[in-house]
C-alpha cells in the first residue's frame, strides 16, 4: 500500500533518495497444512459394470426429486415403483417414498386424514425396514479407528442410515398422534427412543404429540413450552400452547395468549 506524511518532510538520504523511513519486516514460512486422507482416493472394491449401474440408479433417483410434484406425481409413482424393483432395500428410494408420502398430497387434504397418514406411517416403515437396526446399533456402541479406511468409510454411510431413521420415526410418531393408534404409537415413540435423547428440547414436540393422544394434556403443554425455549418466536406452537390451554379449561390463560399472538404477529402494521 501507500503511505503520506505531512511537513516538514524527511531529508533526502542520498542522490537517488527523496526521503523516507527504514522499514523491517520478517517473511516467515507459513505453517503446514495436515493432510487429511482423501476418502475418494480409496480403492474402490465395485466393478467397472457396477460402478455403472449405481452411477445410473443415483441419476434416476435425483430425477425423482423433480417429479415429486402433485402435477407430476403418476409419473414419480411409477418411476418409483420401477426402481423399487429393480434395487429392493435401496435406503434412498425408501427415503424419497416417505418425502412424497409428506409432500404428496391431494389439494384441500386436511393434516387429520387418515388416508394421508397411512401412507405417512407405511413409507416411514419402509425406512425403517431398509436399515439394518442390529448392525446400526453395533456402530453407535464403538468407535472407529480413524486409520481404517474402509471402516471410515462404513461409518459415514451408518452415520446416514441413523440420520434416516430418526427422521423416519418422528414422522411415524407424528403420524401415528393424529391417527390415535395409542399401541402403535407408544412403541415407534419408545424405538426413537433408542437412537436419541428424547429428553431434549428438539424432540419435544414429539413428546406433546404422544401426551396430546393420551389425553394427558398438562404434560403436553410443559413439552410444548420446552421446545418454545428454542424457538419462541413459532406461530405453530404458540397456537399448539392455546389449544392445550382451552383442552385443559384454563381459559383465562388462553385469552391471555391469544391477545400475545395478536401482538406477536399483527394482520398489519401501522403507516408512519
Amino acid at each position: 500500500g501507500t503511505v503520506s506524511y505531512g511537513e516538514p518532510a524527511p531529508k533526502a538520504a542520498g542522490k537517488f533518495s527523496r526521503g523516507g523511513f527504514t522499514v523491517q519486516y520478517a517473511v516467515c514460512a507459513s505453517k503446514p497444512e495436515d493432510k487429511k486422507p482423501d476418502d475418494a482416493k480409496d480403492e474402490d472394491p465395485r466393478t467397472d459394470a457396477e460402478k455403472l449401474k449405481d452411477a445410473l440408479r443415483d441419476v434416476q433417483v435425483k430425477h425423482l426429486e423433480g417429479l415429486r410434484k402433485w402435477a407430476t406425481k403418476d409419473d414419480h409413482a411409477s418411476l418409483l415403483s420401477k426402481l423399487q424393483g429393480e434395487f429392493p432395500g435401496h435406503l434412498p428410494l425408501a427415503q424419497e417414498e416417505l418425502k412424497a408420502a409428506l409432500e404428496l398430497k391431494a389439494p384441500g387434504t386436511g393434516e387429520e386424514d387418515a388416508a394421508w397418514l397411512g401412507k405417512v406411517v407405511d413409507a416411514a416403515s419402509k425406512v425403517e425396514a431398509a436399515v439394518n437396526l442390529d448392525a446400526l446399533a453395533q456402530h453407535v456402541g464403538r468407535r472407529i479407528d480413524p486409520e481404517d479406511k474402509a471402516a471410515v468409510r462404513a461409518g459415514k454411510e451408518m452415520d446416514k442410515q441413523k440420520a434416516a431413521v430418526i427422521d423416519a420415526l418422528s414422522e411415524k410418531v407424528l403420524a401415528l398422534a393424529k391417527l390415535g393408534k395409542k399401541e402403535e404409537l407408544v412403541a415407534a415413540h419408545k424405538a426413537l427412543g433408542a437412537w436419541v435423547d428424547l429428553n431434549d428440547a428438539k424432540y419435544s414436540k414429539l413428546t406433546a404429540a404422544v401426551e396430546r393422544a393420551h389425553g394427558r394434556c398438562a404434560l403436553a403443554l410443559a413439552a410444548v413450552n420446552k421446545q418454545l425455549t428454542t424457538e419462541p418466536s413459532k406461530r405453530a406452537l404458540l397456537e399448539e400452547r392455546i389449544s392445550l390451554l382451552e383442552r385443559l379449561g384454563w381459559e383465562a390463560w388462553a385469552q391471555h395468549e391469544r391477545k400475545a399472538l395478536l401482538v406477536k404477529f399483527p394482520k398489519a402494521y401501522s403507516k408512519f
